[in-house]
């Protein structure tokens, strides 16, 4: 019967438990504001990797093209421009990555809309590691 949990498991979590998660999460923080923010395209990770959400982040910008011998150079300095801005967002929501990044741009006329878009995230990506082999045996071990 899948409803409603027992009463027992809605038991308030004891006082020392609260204060641990308390601690931990503030170390969350510190780390997240110390690391650079990664932009993941991936919409979909395997259960327990992420962490925390911290929400919607987003940024868009309108630019006028002009022609010239450098204009790969701008627009590049544009969407880098762009990216620093999605990383000090999902920085002031203390996550360490920004999940499902995407990236648009019209143009229309000379004139350049571009947009950036992702999830804020805190992730664990420890998770993702691949295995490590077991030990080869050694020879101490008789075999």
């Amino acid at each position: 019967v899948g409803g409603l949990p027992a009463e027992k498991e809605l038991e308030a979590l004891p006082q020392s438990q609260l204060g641990m998660l308390h601690r931990s999460r503030r170390a969350l923080r510190a780390g997240a504001r110390s690391q650079e923010v990664r932009l993941v395209t991936l919409h979909s990770l395997p259960p327990g990797v992420i962490v925390y959400v911290g929400g919607l982040v987003a940024a868009r910008s309108v630019k006028v093209a002009s022609g010239g011998p450098r204009v790969s150079e701008v627009r590049d300095a544009w969407w880098k421009e762009l990216r620093e801005e999605i990383r000090v967002n999902a920085r002031s929501l203390d996550c360490t990555h920004v999940i499902g990044y995407s990236e648009s741009a019209s143009v229309c006329e000379g004139v350049c809309a571009l947009s950036a878009q992702g999830t804020a995230a805190v992730l664990d990506l420890s998770l993702l590691a691949p295995p490590r082999p077991p030990p080869a045996p050694s020879a101490a071990d008789g075999s």
